[in-house]
C-alpha cells in the first residue's frame, strides 16, 4: 500500500534522517533480530555523533510474520533489547500484516511451492490457529495493540500514480511513452486480477518493485548479448508481463 515508500520520503527527504528497513518473515530467528537490532544500535549511536539532533528510522516490515514477536514487543513498548534501553535517537516504525483468510474462490495446487513436511503444518498451525490463512501471520500481543493503526489502501488513482513513479526506475522504458504506459496498465490489470481472485492485500506495490528489478534484469542480460537497443522494450514487456502475471 506505498507504507515502505511513504516513511522513505518522509525521513530522508522530508525530516533529513536515517532510515534502516528490516524485512521479517517466518525464517527468522530471535538471534537474528538480536544481532540485527544490535546492528541499528551501532549506527544510532554512529548518527548522534554526527549530529546531536540526527535520527536512526528503524521500520520493522511484516513483523508479526515470525513466531519471535515477543522481541518486537519488547523493542516497540519498552523500548529495549534484552532489558538494555535503546538509544534516544533510536525510532521504531513497524508494519503488520491482518489475519485474512484464503478466498473460497480461489484454487491452490498442492503440487505448486515449497513442500512442507506434516510436521511443520502441524506447527504453523499450532503458532497462528488456522492453516486456511492467505499468508501466516501471528496473534499481535495485547500490550502493541495499543500503537497500532489500520494503514487503510491507496485508492486506484493514487496507485496508479504510484507505479508510474516506480517503473522510472526501469531503464530506458520511459524514453518510450508508448510502452511506458502499455506497462503502466499491463501492471494496473494484472495487480486488479488478483486482489478480484485472491485477497485485497494479495498484491501490493512490493510485487511492482519485483517487476521493475526484473525488467532491468532482463535488460541488462539482452544487452550483454548485443541486442540492439530499438528491440529492448518489446522483449522485456513480454518477458516481464509474463512472469508478472
Amino acid at each position: 500500500c506505498g507504507k515502505t515508500a511513504l516513511i522513505k520520503f518522509l525521513c530522508q527527504q522530508i525530516l533529513d534522517d536515517e532510515l534502516a528497513i528490516f524485512r521479517i518473515h517466518a525464517g527468522i530467528s530471535s538471534e537474528k533480530i538480536i544481532d540485527t537490532m544490535n546492528s541499528f544500535i551501532v549506527k544510532a549511536n554512529e548518527c548522534s555523533e554526527i549530529n546531536s539532533n540526527k535520527r536512526l528510522w528503524v521500520f520493522l516490515d511484516e513483523f508479526n510474520t515470525t513466531p519471535s514477536i515477543g522481541l518486537f514487543k519488547e523493542i516497540t513498548c519498552e523500548r529495549t533489547l534484552l532489558g538494555e534501553p535503546l538509544p534516544k535517537n533510536l525510532v521504531i516504525l513497524g508494519a503488520c500484516n491482518p489475519q485474512r483468510r484464503k478466498n473460497p474462490k480461489a484454487t491452490f495446487d498442492d503440487d505448486i511451492g515449497i513442500k512442507k513436511d506434516r510436521y511443520e503444518t502441524q506447527r504453523l498451525a499450532h503458532i497462528v490457529g488456522s492453516m486456511s490463512l492467505l499468508y501466516t501471520v501471528v496473534s499481535i500481543p495485547e500490550t502493541m495493540l495499543e500503537y497500532v493503526c489500520d494503514y487503510g489502501y491507496l485508492d486506484p488513482e493514487t496507485e496508479t500514480k504510484y507505479v508510474r513513479a516506480m517503473l522510472h526506475s526501469c531503464e530506458k522504458l520511459k524514453s518510450d511513452s508508448s510502452w511506458f504506459e502499455k506497462t503502466a496498465v499491463l501492471i494496473k490489470i494484472s495487480q486488479q486480477f488478483f486482489r478480484e481472485y485472491e485477497d485485497a492485500s494479495s498484491v501490493s506495490l512490493r510485487d511492482v518493485a519485483r517487476f521493475c528489478r526484473l525488467y532491468n534484469w532482463f535488460l541488462k542480460s539482452i544487452c550483454t548479448r548485443e541486442l540492439t537497443y530499438s528491440i529492448v522494450p518489446l522483449w522485456l514487456l513480454f518477458h516481464s508481463a509474463i512472469s508478472f502475471v
